[in-house]
């Protein structure tokens, strides 16, 4: 996803690092989709993304869930209010 990585390299947002590479699929939501926005409307963007095996499969690194020290997990990314002021828009993401 281009726009994930423009706003990533202009340290705008800060997804986790798989998610750039591994985002399949991001649709626009909110005002805009329903055509009501106005000239102050953010951009929602909704999407999904599949993290790598061994985050979906953490046994595969050496970690059973319940057992020992627990890793982060990843279950969503969302991050509101990102202000593009070259590209004059906002953001909000939820993947």
């Amino acid at each position: 996803m281009q726009l994930l990585k423009r706003l990533k390299d202009k340290d705008l947002i800060s997804p986790p690092k798989f998610l750039i590479n591994n985002c399949h699929y991001v649709t626009i939501m909110g005002s805009v989709a329903y055509g009501c926005s106005s000239d102050t409307s953010d951009n929602d963007l909704y999407g999904f993304c599949i993290p790598n095996k061994e985050i979906i499969f953490p046994h595969l690194s050496g970690h059973i869930p319940g057992f020992g020290k627990q890793g982060n997990r990843f279950d969503q990314w969302q991050q509101h209010h990102i202000e593009d002021k070259e590209a004059n828009k906002s953001y909000d993401f939820s993947m």
